[in-house]
């Protein structure tokens, strides 16, 4: 084995790792950010937590998409009204 496919077998584990981390901020947010504190714990800089994670928890926009740091979207009630048959 040479020093070219050390460096290719690191680049595609880089790239992998990469890929599942921001499948897993996309898919699980709470999740993640569950990780992301995890990391900041363990001493990984928070502008690279920031950047795989998510912004922490006290800093987030408040969107309240996933009820994690804004208010809960209010629940709408959806009423069926039948057509009118042609019949």
């Amino acid at each position: 084995m040479n020093t070219y496919h050390f460096f290719e077998l690191a680049v595609v584990g880089l790239i992998v790792a990469a890929s599942t981390l921001f499948s897993l901020r996309q898919t699980m947010p709470k999740a993640a950010a569950r990780v992301g504190e995890l990391a900041r714990r363990g001493g990984m800089p928070d502008r690279l937590a920031s950047f795989f994670f998510g912004a922490p928890k006290a800093a987030d926009c408040g969107c309240g998409q996933c009820s994690g740091c804004g208010p809960a979207q209010s629940s709408q009630t959806i009423t069926l009204h039948r057509s009118k048959s042609c019949h």
